[in-house]
């Protein structure tokens, strides 16, 4: 049955007014968007990386890793380093995209020896990863585990040769390991007396209000210590022997068989000097 012209009218008109509402809510939805300020400046796409060559490459999220390919554990012996242990667990559980949750379900394969034993025992008592981390510490830490942490703190000298940054970052690991982190003041304070004696000199008229600005003057004061250095004696090869300063005073050896040696004449009564 054919449908009348009119009902083709109408149906068109329908369907123009349903398109210009679509493109009009696409329009406003696009301009939302584009003014989040989750959204890079001019709308750039979050997806890619832009060069200046023009090449486009695609982010990929890291891919979820399971536990039991770490190959990571706890045993418990004393030879095992329970907050190291902790740290690594960590650090690899945000790079391998494992919620906490997942590495609580997984404690079967981050255990081994006398602690796989405790875990088996305790397991039903704990819900959630961190409480369990909690029992963890209570049961493999010495009684006085920060109290000893602060005497080798307290006691963890600069070396001579060790550079300014790796200290600072091994004495902020060892703070972050108390079970509650001291104010920066205090570290601060710690750090000034542990650093090498001439870091110690260098920085004695300065008023230092944080543990970056330390280490950004020590940095300073190491460079110019480098530069005060004077040049060890080497054996290596030089690639202009002409142009050294062993080349403008020579030095004979008395052992080397290639150096000429010089003979000493005694001078006779009538060359001597007079007093």
């Amino acid at each position: 049955m054919p449908i009348p012209s009119e009902s083709n009218e109408e149906s068109k008109a329908i369907r123009d007014e349903l398109h210009a509402t679509c493109l009009t809510l696409e329009a406003d939805l696009r301009d939302r968007v584009l003014h989040s300020p989750m959204m890079t400046p001019l709308g750039q796409d979050t997806t890619q990386f832009h060069f200046h060559n023009s090449t486009s490459f695609p982010v990929t999220e890291p891919k979820q890793v399971p536990v039991y390919k770490w190959g990571i554990s706890f045993s418990g012996e004393p030879t095992d380093n329970l907050i190291s242990f902790l740290e690594n667990v960590e650090e690899l559980s945000i790079a391998r995209r494992v919620s906490p949750q997942e590495l609580f379900l997984s404690g079967i394969d981050l255990f081994k020896g006398r602690a796989l034993i405790w875990f088996r025992s305790v397991r039903g008592q704990y819900n959630d990863w961190h409480s369990l981390i909690t029992a963890l510490k209570e049961e493999f830490l010495p009684l006085d585990y920060d109290d000893l942490l602060w005497q080798e703190i307290k006691t963890r000298l600069q070396h001579k040769d060790e550079p300014i940054a790796i200290y600072i970052a091994t004495m902020q690991t060892l703070f972050k390991r108390l079970s509650e982190e001291p104010r920066e003041k205090t570290k601060l304070y710690y750090l000034r007396k542990l650093i090498r004696p001439e870091f110690i000199t260098a920085l004695a008229l300065h008023d230092i209000s944080s543990v970056k600005e330390l280490q950004e003057l020590c940095k300073k004061v190491e460079k110019s210590l480098a530069f005060c250095q004077p040049p060890a004696k080497t054996n290596w090869h030089l690639v202009e022997p002409e142009l050294s300063l062993l080349a403008s005073a020579p030095i004979a050896f008395k052992d080397d068989p290639n150096m000429p040696q010089m003979k000493h004449v005694p001078r006779s009564p009538q060359q001597k000097r007079p007093l």
